[in-house]
Formats: C-alpha cells, sequence, structure tokens
C-alpha cells in the first residue's frame, strides 16, 4: 500500500479530520494532505517531508521505519540534505550525523519524545471520547 493511501486510510478510520490532525500534530492541514496525496514537493523541503510524515506516523500509531524506508526510496536524499551542515558548522556531516538520520540517540530526546507522544494520545482518546459522546 501507498505511503498517503495508508495515512489517510487509517485517519479515516480513527475519524480523524484533517482539523483535528492538525491541531494535535501541530503540522499544517496543507501539509498533511500533501503526505496523504503524496504530493511531496509542495513540502517546504525533503528535511521537513521526512520529519512530518514520522511525526504523522507516530500520531496514527504506525510503523514509521517502513514508512520512512517506502519514503527514502520513492524520494531519495541526495547532497544538498547534508549540506545545510557545511553552511553552519563549515564541515560536512558524515551519513550517520544527517539531520533526521535517528533523533532518539540521545536519552534525554527519546524522554522528550516519549512524554509529548503520551500527551497526544491523552489528546487524541479525549477528542475521541467526546466524539463518541456527541454521536450517540
Amino acid at each position: 500500500m501507498a505511503i498517503g493511501e495508508k495515512l489517510r486510510q487509517v485517519r479515516k478510520e480513527r475519524q480523524i479530520t484533517l482539523e483535528e490532525a492538525e491541531s494535535l500534530t501541530k503540522i499544517r492541514r496543507k501539509y498533511i494532505a500533501a503526505l496523504e496525496n503524496e504530493q511531496f514537493q509542495v513540502l517546504p523541503d525533503r528535511v521537513y517531508a521526512r520529519y512530518f510524515l514520522v511525526s504523522y506516523a507516530r500520531f496514527l500509531n504506525l510503523k514509521i521505519v517502513e514508512l520512512v524506508q517506502k519514503f527514502d526510496r520513492i524520494y531519495p536524499p541526495d547532497a544538498d540534505d547534508h549540506t545545510c551542515i557545511q553552511k553552519v558548522t563549515g564541515t560536512l556531516a558524515q551519513p550517520e550525523e544527517r539531520p533526521g538520520s535517528s533523533p532518539y540517540k540521545h536519552p534525554a530526546i527519546a524522554r522528550l519524545a516519549a512524554d509529548r507522544d503520551m500527551r497526544l494520545m491523552a489528546q487524541i482518546r479525549k477528542v475521541m471520547t467526546q466524539k463518541r459522546l456527541h454521536s450517540s
């Protein structure tokens, strides 16, 4: 199944609107729609597209690694992905230092991400409970 198709299918199965997804993930609606339609050129840059994909997949509780691997095959990295570090530091980043390669290398970052995920899941449960109450 295609990346965008999977994202859209899971979002609709969970009865989450684009507006709710935007509010809960803090990713602009037009970028979520671009991910779901696989219009990655709408996103500001490949790095943002990949970050938004990871964040949105995490929000939907999907297998991130599989989606990112598919994304990397469809939209392969190029030299520009790691030259931004050279502009700032004066040295070219090695492949393992590329932005977005592994956001959880540092334990503090992993804890922050886990805390954020817990808050997002609590917000999702609250919205879903409210939807059920209103639809009853």
